[in-house]
């Protein structure tokens, strides 16, 4: 089980502290920690990165979207984009940046 922390003095915080302080759960604050305990870890990261990217039609909207730096409306929710580009960092097309930003790979 996994949790997010949030703000330290939140009341709605406390069951995630709590269940990372009694390692009930494993404290989430990357993809790659997702990605290790679940085993999708690469074994070939050579041959993967020539590989064609398997996208869905919402996922290529949002890929293109990036590649055209923003200059297209993507016309999509925030929480629906979210989950995309988690979607597209974890098939190796996107790379997030600081500041919320995202790079094609």
């Amino acid at each position: 089980m996994f949790a997010l922390p949030g703000p330290v003095h939140s009341n709605k915080s406390k069951v995630c502290h709590s269940l990372i302080q009694s390692q009930q759960a494993q404290l989430l604050d990357s993809i790659a920690i997702l990605v290790e305990t679940l085993g999708w870890e690469e074994t070939n990261k050579t041959a993967q990165q020539t590989l064609p990217l398997d996208l869905s039609e919402a996922e290529q909207k949002v890929y293109h979207f990036l590649l055209q730096q923003g200059k297209q409306n993507l016309e999509l929710s925030i929480s629906e984009t979210a989950i995309l580009l988690m979607q597209l960092e974890m098939k190796k097309a996107v790379r997030p940046l600081p500041g919320k930003c995202f790079e094609v790979l």
